[in-house]
């Protein structure tokens, strides 16, 4: 998959804070044309494919959130 182009339909650049003294960062979603999403990392210099897997975890967070 090295090399292979993917083609968006929809990204998203969404701001959030970090747990470190309250760095400001952002998170780049993308949604290809096809239906999967991806995550563009910084360090490898392009899109990571997510998992679009339903965690089941949510019951041993605090807030059950």
């Amino acid at each position: 998959m090295k090399d292979e182009e993917v083609r968006f339909k929809q990204i998203l650049a969404a701001q959030w804070t970090g747990a470190t003294n309250g760095v400001q960062s952002y998170s780049m979603l993308g949604l290809s044309e096809d239906g999967r999403v991806f995550r563009y990392d910084p360090l490898c210099e392009g899109w990571i494919p997510w998992s679009m897997k339903i965690a089941g975890c949510k019951d041993s967070h605090k807030g059950r959130r």
